[in-house]
């Protein structure tokens, strides 16, 4: 059931059919018609297999590989042609499709660098995808063990010892169980009505991690491990001091919640107004690239010690390049951060997960602020990017206050606007 490339660039020309020049250069157009076309790549090189019980093999996926790297080549085209220029590469996939199974079951052989970003196993029911960087962590006699399938919730209840009873009245949508012995992204199906607050939640009622993907209408949470989980159609929080804040603030901090990504002081309280370190915005990053269930290991940092609670998660951020420290070596993790470096950490995890690039040219973007002078050299290009993005909220009296210090609130907005722009 493959489809050509041609037809891949079709798809993405009909969805920009229409678009307006200013339509053209929104950066929430640009990043959803990116999407959109990643979609269309992975569908390019499908395959139906006769059963979701299968064995990945590198030699088999080469082929599909291929067509896949033709359909991102003519669908780049085309948003080249219709003057849409996306600020980072479009990313190879392979969808295969097992139209009359009901459970996925994955083993790989030969574990060696996948030949796309990701693989993609879908039935009708559920989707699991496997990516790159789970195929080069694994050792070479190490194989991938992967299943995923509806669970009947009436007998959920009798799995296990000691685990939680639940009823179908415990959850909004069906149960499923998964089993992973790597880490793989598992897309559940969307329940109807809104997407923005659905959440992913445990058999212990705790959220996890997942992003709503719109072009294909689930909910995708990184699993590592065995876990039984159910979606939630509303998993907002009912913080008594979020009540009074601005819409925006409420709204990022109500989506970041039901994401799993954010959390409170409490189950009722929020507390926005606190100023947020730099140790806590490194566990928030980590947590909504759904890097959090890894084993990072020492960032080396003199500062940092094992016992610190935010040691793996420092350690990941060094590992991925998103907060590298200072030149002494050191994290300075209980520091408040301030915009400056929020906008550079934002910018270095959009660079790092989801290959966008820094802009050479940096004054068109922030020649738009009062104070531009006043942003640091060796911030610049990084806070470009974020304004090109438009990941930068805007003051009314048109500064950018580099030296301003971070509240819980105003990183709920800034870490939803990069949220919204990481795809698993």
């Amino acid at each position: 059931m493959a489809v050509d490339p041609a037809s891949a660039a079709h798809a993405v020309s009909g969805a920009v059919a229409g678009w307006s020049d200013e339509d053209k250069a929104h950066p929430d157009n640009i990043d959803n018609i990116a999407l959109f076309a990643e979609t269309a790549v992975s569908n390019a090189a499908a395959q139906a297999i006769p059963s979701s019980e299968l064995t990945l093999d590198y030699w088999m996926l080469q082929n599909a590989a291929a067509e896949a790297e033709q359909a991102r080549n003519a669908v780049t085209q085309v948003l080249l042609a219709e003057g849409i220029y996306a600020s980072r590469e479009i990313r190879t996939g392979i969808t295969l499709y097992a139209a009359d199974s009901q459970v996925i079951s994955i083993a790989v052989d030969n574990p060696q660098q996948l030949p796309v970003e990701r693989v993609r196993i879908e039935n009708p029911y559920i989707a699991v995808s496997i990516t790159k960087d789970t195929f080069a962590e694994l050792a070479e006699d190490e194989p991938l063990f992967v299943s995923a399938e509806p669970i009947n919730a009436r007998i959920y209840g009798l799995i296990g010892d000691g685990l939680p009873v639940l009823t179908a009245a415990a959850s909004d949508g069906p149960l499923f169980g998964v089993k992973a012995n790597a880490p793989v992204i598992v897309h559940f199906p969307a329940l109807t009505g809104n997407i923005a607050y659905q959440g992913v939640i445990d058999e212990n009622g705790d959220s996890m991690i997942c992003k709503d993907n719109t072009a294909t209408n689930t909910l995708d949470t990184p699993i590592s491990g065995d876990a039984v989980v159910m979606i939630k159609r509303d998993n907002r929080k009912n913080f008594w001091d979020t009540q009074n804040l601005s819409a925006n603030m409420r709204e990022a901090i109500d989506y970041l919640t039901s994401k799993g990504v954010v959390g409170g002081r409490s189950d009722t309280e929020y507390d926005p107004e606190s100023d947020i370190s730099r140790a806590e915005i490194a566990t928030l990053i980590i947590r909504a690239l759904g890097k959090n269930h890894l084993n990072q290991g020492n960032g080396g940092f003199d500062d940092v010690a094992r016992s610190d609670w935010f040691y793996d998660y420092v350690g990941a951020t060094k590992r991925h390049g998103i907060m590298t420290g200072f030149p002494d070596n050191t994290f300075k993790g209980t520091q408040i951060i301030d915009k400056t470096q929020i906008m550079v950490v934002i910018s270095n995890t959009l660079v790092a997960e989801m290959a966008h690039t820094l802009p050479t040219d940096v004054e068109p973007p922030l020649t738009v602020f009062a104070d531009r002078a006043a942003i640091p050299d060796w911030a610049a290009r990084h806070v470009a990017l974020a304004v090109r993005l438009n990941l930068v909220t805007r003051r009314t009296d048109g500064r950018f206050v580099p030296e301003a210090l971070m509240s819980r609130g105003d990183a709920a907005l800034t870490i939803q606007s990069m949220f919204k722009k990481i795809w698993y």
